[in-house]
């Protein structure tokens, strides 16, 4: 049971294109996952390491959370076994490991599963498939 690192870092913004420009514009990120469902955008840019910041659009006038980080992703070969480890240290899963296939361009398949960290934060372990 090993992390590799953080996978990324998932944002929401109510201002796509703005975020979207800073990231790859001011800062140089590439863009390499785009997807989008029920009306929203969502993308991946490559921070060169292996992580990547996940871009979330979300509603003008939509509550969202005080803190427009959704969640922090660990790259790990199997997210099952993170999931029991917690699971059995007493804390929540708050997504069940499963299996999820995402179209968009490029399409890719990842396992996950999430679970809330002893301050409340949600964390998900995260391993891509292709």
């Amino acid at each position: 049971m090993v992390i590799k690192g953080f996978h990324h870092v998932a944002v929401n913004t109510p201002e796509f294109d703005k975020t979207e420009m800073f990231y790859t514009k001011t800062l140089g990120l590439k863009k390499y996952k785009a997807w989008g469902g029920d009306g929203r955008r969502c993308a991946m840019y490559a921070c060169g390491d292996g992580s990547c910041i996940e871009l979330f659009e979300v509603e003008k006038g939509v509550e969202t959370p005080d803190s427009p980080i959704v969640h922090f992703a660990f790259n790990v070969d199997d997210p099952d076994v993170f999931a029991k480890a917690v699971s059995d240290a007493g804390y929540e899963i708050t997504t069940q490991p499963k299996t999820a296939v995402v179209n968009g361009y490029p399409g890719f398949t990842a396992r996950l599963a999430f679970c809330k960290g002893p301050n409340g934060e949600i964390i998900e372990f995260f391993c891509m498939k292709g």
